[in-house]
């Protein structure tokens, strides 16, 4: 995991807009996260998310903050429920970012 310690200090060196306040995920956190959608999430993602003091400036928070407009569980349930069915994502990916622009990257966590 070392790269990704080094990429998320990298990361963290740029500019950010400081948007968004997402506390770092917690074992808790991703558990929920990880049960409600019935995967597991890559360690790697985890990984920087602990490491970034920024991630939530592009990637949704996958902390305690559940409520949030830009958790995780939020964005999918938007995206997978609330906006006209024509919309909605595939049921095998997950949201990871905030899609402030609606340009959403997406994973499927199925595929190893």
């Amino acid at each position: 995991m070392e790269k990704i310690d080094r990429l998320a200090k990298q990361y963290d060196g740029r500019r950010h807009v400081h948007m968004n306040s997402a506390p770092p995920p917690t074992s808790e956190s991703v558990k929920k996260i990880e049960e409600l959608f019935g995967c597991e999430l890559p360690k790697s993602y985890i990984r920087f998310c602990e490491k970034s003091e920024h991630y939530d400036d592009w990637l949704a928070s996958i902390g305690p903050d559940f409520d949030s407009p830009n958790h995780i569980i939020c964005i999918n349930r938007l995206w997978r429920e609330e906006v006209d069915e024509s919309e909605r994502i595939p049921s095998n990916l997950l949201i990871i970012n905030v899609g402030y622009d609606e340009d959403l990257d997406c994973i499927d966590p199925n595929v190893a």
